[in-house]
């Protein structure tokens, strides 16, 4: 948290978790929290599609910019994991959560005769950064691909404001990786079977492959532009996470190789390799959220500040852009 506030957010449950004294207990705290961040990445993934302006206008108009935003997987869904390790959640996350990062550019033009306006959006983190990382012993990637269409159902007019209908496919993938040191840790029950992990890495990996459609008002009022809108997002997001390290498992029952102690442990349910530990989650499940925030306009540079909110699971989420816009 403290060398990396929101990138590593995610990255420091997951040390909390692993120091806890066994590994189904890691495994099942995990599990919960895998679950709701793949729901969160659902939201995630539309980072740079929403603009302030329902509709850009008909060409040649167009604009481009950077986004910058985070969705929050609920404190609710944090709390089993540090409790597993007999901690309590950070002060400065109970409140709104752990924020997951995502940025992209964005540009949309609109189409000629066409009350249309299409856009692409990309992102990754670049080697300057990812150098600057390496440096605070941290492993990152991350990149996104998106391309969207709005179709103007009304034009922003005199007390009319601007109503749009949109529908966009994302692709948002990222992993973080740590070091926990060199030594040998080793995690037992007391009763039944130790794991040794050897120079273990904290490995987190994130993806969602999505579609979302989007209705979305703006009222143009001087230099501000407040907007509101909903979006339905289907698709998959997959999370996992756990150790990557040199493995040797004893059962306190039985005696045999290596791979036999972790067969043993793989039928007690506890998923276990001679390199490491991991636990994954795939949602499918349809997210709605509602959005809304305004623009400050100065010429033809717009700020926009954007905040949402997932009902079925109240996730929060917010966006910062920065862009011109002609």
């Amino acid at each position: 948290m403290k060398r990396f506030v929101l990138v590593l957010a995610a990255l420091s449950i997951l040390a909390a978790g692993v120091s806890a004294q066994t590994l189904d207990g890691f495994q099942t705290a995990f599990q919960t929290f895998a679950e709701d961040m793949a729901g969160v990445l659902a939201a995630n993934s539309t980072v740079g599609n929403v603009w302030s302006h329902a509709y850009v206008g008909g060409f040649p108009r167009f604009g481009a910019g950077l986004a910058v935003g985070a969705n929050f997987v609920p404190a609710d869904s944090a709390e089993p994991l540090f409790a597993a390790a007999g901690e309590t959640l950070p002060a400065e996350l109970a409140n709104l959560g752990i924020p997951i990062p995502a940025a992209a550019l964005s540009f949309k033009i609109g189409l000629p005769f066409l009350n249309m306006d299409v856009g692409v959006k990309g992102g990754l983190i670049p080697d300057s950064a990812s150098g600057v990382l390496s440096g605070q012993g941290i492993e990152a990637t991350y990149e996104t691909l998106g391309i969207n269409v709005r179709y103007a159902i009304l034009k922003d007019r005199l007390m009319i404001p601007a109503v749009s209908i949109g529908a966009s496919w994302n692709y948002l993938k990222g992993s973080i990786a740590t070091g926990l040191g060199a030594g040998d840790t080793t995690y037992t029950d007391g009763a039944t079977y130790s794991v040794t992990v050897s120079d273990p890495d904290l490995t987190l990996d994130w993806q969602a492959n999505t579609f979302d459609f989007t209705l979305q008002a703006s009222k143009n009022l001087l230099i501000f532009t407040p907007y509101v809108g909903a979006g339905f997002t289907i698709g998959v997001a997959s999370t996992s996470g756990g150790m990557a390290a040199t493995t040797t498992v004893a059962d306190y029952n039985t005696s045999g190789s290596n791979a036999d102690e972790i067969a043993a442990l793989e039928a007690a349910g506890i998923s276990v390799s001679d390199q490491g530990f991991s636990v994954s989650s795939e949602v499918t499940t349809p997210t709605i959220r509602i959005y809304g925030g305004t623009s400050i306009n100065i010429l033809i540079l717009k700020l926009d500040l954007m905040a949402s909110y997932v009902p079925a699971t109240q996730a929060l989420g917010a966006q910062v852009m920065a862009r011109i816009q002609l």
